[in-house]
């Protein structure tokens, strides 16, 4: 029940995407990694209260959709004192602690709260913005987290261009695809947004489209000429060869089914197929950074 609310389930997504920061910035290694997971945990529990907060926010609009009548906060599982409280504990405390953690992670920590209070609370509801909606859960965020990894060994600015196109054209790949898996029921409720606005054949050109930027990019980030050979009959590879094809293994099977067939995915399947093909991926590339460096 709380793990739903706080989406604990999102975890391994955050964790893959900062992993792949600190890879970028040259992380290796155990000691490299133990400062590594302190900032991971610092975000891990300020984006719990985020999604918390986005749960609060949305209660009348899950009330409206039988498809969301199971959330905790609309079934009465979790009372919206509890909410409350839950969002002003964690979201406080992970800013806290990412400035505790160094100023350059506190300041990450203080925009991604800031944009997440701008996607979810009434005052700005940017989620029903059409082309804000998607910036922000596709560009901004995955940047932020993107950046809190690589800050971790870098402490500053200076993100790989190639690194960040790879992550941010997945993301909005992904994006494009929810938003026409959802575009039928956000038409029927009436939500506003880029799904409603675009038709679905654009959505579907638009996803295809950034997930091929995205296969480039990690191509060309794959063969950018690392130096160094990898053990054995591998060492004629760049570096990041194995990742990469790995990745894209994990990845694309489950976009093409998406793109081909929207309809036959609902939301939760959706998110289920999401956070763990995002696991396993953060798991194969763990390893693989801890095999050698950048």
């Amino acid at each position: 029940m709380y793990a739903r609310f706080l989406r604990l389930n999102l975890l391994p997504k955050t964790c893959l995407i900062m992993l792949f920061g600190w890879h970028q910035a040259g992380g290796h290694g155990i000691s490299s990694l133990m400062r590594f997971l302190p900032a991971f945990l610092v975000v891990a529990v300020l984006w719990s209260g985020l999604y918390a907060y986005n749960h609060w926010t949305d209660v009348d609009d899950d009330a409206r959709d039988p498809q969301y009548s199971c959330r905790p906060l609309v079934s009465g599982a979790i009372s919206g004192q509890s909410a409350v409280a839950m969002v002003w504990t964690l979201v406080p405390a992970g800013i806290v602690a990412g400035f505790l953690h160094s100023p350059g992670l506190g300041i990450i920590c203080t925009l991604m709260a800031a944009s997440q209070i701008a996607y979810c609370a009434p005052a700005f509801r940017l989620k029903h913005v059409p082309v804000l909606d998607v910036a922000l859960v596709a560009v901004v965020n995955p940047s932020l987290r993107f950046a809190a990894g690589f800050m971790t060994v870098m402490g500053g600015p200076g993100f790989p261009p190639l690194s960040l196109a790879t992550i941010v054209f997945w993301h909005l790949g992904t994006t494009f695809s929810q938003k026409l898996i959802n575009r039928d029921r956000d038409l029927r409720l009436g939500w506003p947004g880029t799904g409603t606005v675009l038709p679905a054949g654009i959505l579907r050109a638009l996803s295809a489209g950034c997930i091929s930027l995205a296969v480039l990019s990690m191509a060309a980030l794959a063969f950018a000429g690392r130096s160094g050979p990898l053990p054995g009959w591998l060492g004629s590879l760049p570096r990041g060869t194995l990742g990469v094809l790995g990745f894209l293994g994990l990845l694309v099977p489950v976009y093409v089914r998406i793109l081909k067939r929207p309809q036959s995915l609902s939301h939760e399947q959706f998110r289920v197929w999401a956070w763990r093909v995002f696991a396993l991926a953060a798991l194969a590339l763990g390893l693989l950074v801890l095999a050698y460096p950048r």
